[in-house]
């Protein structure tokens, strides 16, 4: 038996962790507007890894003017809290690692650090990692001397993902959609439209259709988590031996955040509860064949310790 740490990390010592250091960090969950979910859990995670194998305390923004994702509470409208909130005088305008002036006034985010010091409740002296600055150590690592980063972050994101009584609700209708069509062993895929073309070419589907060659897939099922539904009906076409599940409709034409930063509040939770159960999907199959340019993949990847994955831009791993 592995005695390096705990079997189980609990909820009692994550707690324990991240609020008994005197060096914090307190993370912008849900208060930066040019984030969607993906994005912003990627980077909560990485730091939150850094801060516990740092010995480094943890707390979120609190939320003042929800956006995005966030309906009211940030991290509380779907999952179960885990540590503390600060609070304060411009803390969600100014707790961020870029400004958009910066380059040209580089005071700019020592005078930030220095104001969010002084003026936030409960007290935090530790804002943000500079790429410059050495990560201090301030206490014992919360995964022990000998560390296995991708299962360790493997097992936190499993205990992060709790879901509060009503989000757990929600994703279930969702999925229940599959409970009696899905087999036990099935593939899966993540496919990206929308705005995505802003930051990198779309991936050709017939990346994907090289992929299955490359698995020695020949046929089955595939659950496909995309945002637009064209692509899923071309699939269809080009590979007709296989059976496609999604939860995309026709009328999805791809996420767009300006678009999706419009909406109502329930109508934003409504669409983040549905990437939640697509995200259990993804991460549930047998394998997952995605793009390395997508933060969804990343979650799925983190969360199934890099295996099974087959990458369309790069090594099939797992």
């Amino acid at each position: 038996m592995d005695d390096r740490r705990p079997t189980v990390i609990d909820r009692k010592s994550l707690e324990r962790a991240v609020s008994s250091p005197s060096q914090t960090l307190v993370f912008p969950f849900g208060t930066l507007s040019g984030a969607g979910f993906g994005s912003c859990y990627c980077g909560f995670l990485h730091y939150l890894m850094l801060c516990l194998r740092q010995g480094i305390g943890f707390r979120f923004n609190k939320i003042s003017k929800p956006q995005g994702f966030v309906e009211k509470l940030g991290w509380r409208d779907y999952f179960l809290p885990f540590c503390e909130e600060t609070s304060g005088p411009l803390v969600e305008f100014l707790n961020r690692h870029h400004f958009p002036a910066e380059k040209k006034l580089p005071i700019l985010r020592p005078a930030a650090r220095a104001y969010l010091k002084r003026f936030t409740r409960p007290r935090a002296n530790y804002f943000a990692f500079d790429d410059s600055l050495p990560i201090p150590n301030c206490g014992p690592s919360f995964f022990g001397a000998e560390e296995d980063f991708l299962e360790d972050r493997k097992a936190l994101m499993a205990l992060l993902w709790t879901y509060n009584e009503r989000t757990h609700e929600e994703v279930s209708a969702f999925k229940q959609k599959f409970e009696s069509t899905t087999k036990s062993t099935y593939l899966s895929m993540c496919i990206r439209r929308g705005d995505k073309s802003t930051e990198y070419p779309y991936v050709k589907l017939e990346e994907y259709a090289m992929a299955l060659d490359r698995i020695g897939a020949k046929s089955g099922q595939i659950f496909v988590a995309a945002d637009d539904y064209e692509p899923i009906a071309k699939l269809h076409q080009i590979l007709p031996e296989f059976e496609f599940l999604t939860l995309t409709v026709p009328a999805e034409k791809g996420y767009v955040h300006s678009q999706f930063k419009t909406l109502s509040a329930s109508d934003r939770r409504a669409k983040t509860t549905k990437f939640f159960a697509q995200y259990e999907m993804l991460r549930d199959s047998s394998r997952c064949i995605t793009s390395k340019t997508t933060n969804v993949s990343w979650m799925v990847n983190a969360a199934r310790g890099g295996n099974g994955m087959v990458w369309v831009d790069g090594d099939t791993a797992g």
